[in-house]
C-alpha cells in the first residue's frame, strides 16, 4: 500500500468516527426530533396555563374546558399536539387549581431555571393554580402547586 492509500485510508477512518462521535454527543436525528416536538408541548402547556389565568382573572371563574379560552384574545387557536393532532388535557382540582396533561416521547434534559416543567416520558401532568393574590391580583400567571406532579 502506497502512502497516500494509507493517508486516505487514515482520513475516511477520522471522518467516520468524527460523524460517530457526534451522533453519540448529540443523539440521532430521531431522537432530536423527539425531544423537538416534547418541547413544542411544553411551549404549548405554558401557553394554555397563561390563559387559563387570564381567563380567571377576566370572568371570576375557571374555564370549564380549554376551548372557552379561544375567543381571539386569549388564544386564536387551541393548540393541539404535534404528533396525534389531539386536543391537550386539562383537568380541575379545586377552585383555582387544575391539571394539564401531555403525551410526552421522551424524558425532559434538565435546564436551569425549569424544574417545574420537567416530565417523565409517556403522560406527565403538571398541577396549576390560577389563584389570585389578597388584592385579588394575578401575582404570577402560572403558580406550580408542587415541583414535580404525578
Amino acid at each position: 500500500m502506497t502512502t497516500s492509500k494509507w493517508a486516505a485510508s487514515i482520513a475516511s477512518l477520522a471522518v467516520v468516527a468524527a460523524i460517530l462521535a457526534g451522533l453519540y454527543l448529540t443523539g440521532s436525528p430521531r431522537e432530536q426530533r423527539l425531544l423537538k416536538l416534547d418541547e413544542r408541548r411544553v411551549n404549548d402547556l405554558m401557553r394554555l396555563a397563561t390563559s387559563v389565568s387570564f381567563y380567571r382573572q377576566r370572568y371570576a371563574k375557571m374555564p370549564e374546558n380549554l376551548a372557552v379560552l379561544v375567543d381571539g384574545q386569549l388564544l386564536r387557536s387551541l393548540p393541539m399536539d404535534p404528533v396525534t393532532r389531539e386536543a391537550y388535557r386539562m383537568q380541575l382540582t379545586e377552585e383555582a387549581g387544575y391539571r394539564l396533561c401531555a403525551e410526552f416521547a421522551r424524558p425532559s434534559i434538565k435546564k436551569y431555571g425549569q424544574d417545574f416543567w420537567q416530565h417523565s416520558s409517556g403522560l406527565h401532568c403538571f398541577d396549576l393554580s390560577a389563584a389570585a393574590d389578597k388584592n385579588g391580583s394575578m401575582g404570577q400567571s402560572i403558580m406550580p402547586f408542587n415541583r414535580f406532579a404525578r
